[in-house]
């Protein structure tokens, strides 16, 4: 069988189907916007699994649901495979809880046990070191991708928390400056301290994306006829116009010139990878952020500061992310100190 089934569900084939429908999209509803994306991809799979076995929930037995996690289990890594069961357990409680089953047959399905080491690719500091070290910032677009990468490295933010960074996020606090963040999970709003070296790196990329922004606005109103339309020049001046409200990461058009529209989560992830290409590591976004977790623990930042910069309110989650866990040059072994003393007359 294909692993391949995360697409739209194919036309509804019964009233029973558009029911799951229904479960699906109420179970999906109640996670978190920055998860909705990927638990919508597999609450669909798992709706496509099932019309593909030609049962519907009313049908579906215990036996249907080991099935699906014995699916899940030859085909995906751990991590993977239990955050699809659990929506399927989700879509299936929908159900239930509308009075369309009496039972969830996922219930007490037993899950995955998962890693309690991150999976994702963890950068040494060199390495880090050297991934910012590749990106050519002599061209605007080329210093955008560098403080988003250094962004990501040093404050640990998911790139959906990055994306989503507005200019009017970016603020002072107790005399530190800080980026509010609104977007992470479970819709939390959260205080990250960004480093003083960082913000100059982002005050550099403003300054410079204003500039281009002026450059571009002249360019183009030069271009105009004297007695040109003046709402061709509207159009102008507000395509080049920088709010407080505009996204701080933004996307570009051909030629370096760059707009007033996010970035977006997908060109963060795919600039991350091509940067990492180049130094032939196969990291993620995530590998950053992991990244950022491992290096401050390894430098001794205490567990709950790290998991509080980090935006997760388990600190086992936090401790998943670190990498390296096992440091023979610096092992609990080191710090208990008990050994024999030599006995009076021994030789």
């Amino acid at each position: 069988m294909s692993a391949k089934l995360a697409r739209p569900i194919p036309e509804v084939a019964s009233l029973a189907h558009l029911e799951m429908q229904t479960a699906l999209t109420d179970a999906v509803g109640q996670f978190s916007p920055s998860s909705r994306r990927t638990y919508t991809i597999d609450a669909r799979q798992f709706a496509g699994w099932m019309l593909e076995q030609g049962i519907t929930p009313a049908t579906l037995t215990r036996s249907h649901a080991i099935a699906y996690r014995s699916y899940l289990q030859e085909h995906y890594a751990r991590a993977t495979a239990a955050r699809k069961l659990v929506v399927a357990r989700r879509i299936l409680d929908e159900q239930r809880k509308q009075g369309k089953i009496t039972s969830n047959p996922f219930a007490d399905l037993k899950g995955f046990t998962v890693e309690k080491e991150t999976t994702h690719v963890v950068l040494k500091e060199e390495q880090a070191q050297a991934l910012l070290d590749v990106i050519d910032t002599s061209t605007l677009l080329g210093l955008r991708d560098y403080v988003v990468l250094l962004f990501l490295l040093r404050t640990g933010v998911r790139r959906s928390e990055a994306a989503a960074l507005r200019f009017v996020d970016l603020t002072m606090n107790q005399g530190h400056y800080i980026a509010i963040i609104h977007h992470g999970k479970g819709d939390k709003r959260r205080t990250v301290k960004v480093p003083i070296d960082v913000w100059r790196e982002i005050a550099l990329y403003s300054e410079a994306l204003r500039k281009r922004h002026a450059q571009d606005r002249k360019r183009e109103l030069d271009a105009l006829d004297d007695d040109g339309d003046p709402e061709q020049r509207r159009v102008i001046e507000e395509r080049h116009s920088i709010a407080l409200d505009d996204p701080l990461f933004v996307s570009f058009r051909r030629g370096d010139h760059p707009t007033r529209k996010p970035m977006g989560e997908k060109a963060i992830e795919t600039q991350v990878k091509t940067y990492a290409a180049s130094l032939g590591v196969p990291l993620t976004p995530h590998g950053l952020r992991a990244t950022f977790i491992t290096l401050a623990l390894e430098h001794n930042a205490k567990l709950q500061q790290v998991q509080y910069a980090a935006g997760h309110s388990d600190p086992r989650t936090t401790e998943r992310y670190q990498g390296r866990k096992l440091n023979l040059d610096d092992n609990a072994v080191d710090y208990v100190k008990v050994k024999r003393h030599e006995k009076d007359g021994m030789s």
